[in-house]
């Protein structure tokens, strides 16, 4: 992750989604800062990942902002793509769960 913006999803699942096992790799500082479409969660030393964002879910495209680079490492199994996303009304920030690239007409 580049300090700053970035955009990202997650293509694996594991047994605990909570953000602070997934983003558990990250060597997280002051100001760290991800959202979804709806909810956002900010770091804080000495507490963790603070807010409304609680899961990372592989159909769902988040923002995280970083105070400096860093590397996610995240352990699990492939995400299943074949179940239905929820599409919202207007936009929807949609994941990549795939585990290689498509073309844009592929089923």
């Amino acid at each position: 992750l580049n300090i700053g913006w970035n955009w990202m999803s997650i293509n694996l699942e594991n047994a605990d989604m909570s953000i602070q096992t997934v983003l558990g790799s990250l060597t997280s500082s002051e100001g760290d800062y991800i959202k979804s479409q709806f909810d956002a969660a900010t770091w804080y030393d000495g507490l963790g990942w603070f807010g409304e964002l609680t899961t990372i879910e592989p159909k769902k495209m988040y923002k995280i902002k970083k105070v400096q680079a860093d590397d996610l490492d995240i352990q699990g199994s492939a995400a299943d793509y074949c179940t239905p996303m929820k599409l919202n009304i207007c936009w929807t920030w949609i994941g990549y769960p795939l585990q290689s690239a498509l073309s844009v007409d592929e089923d």
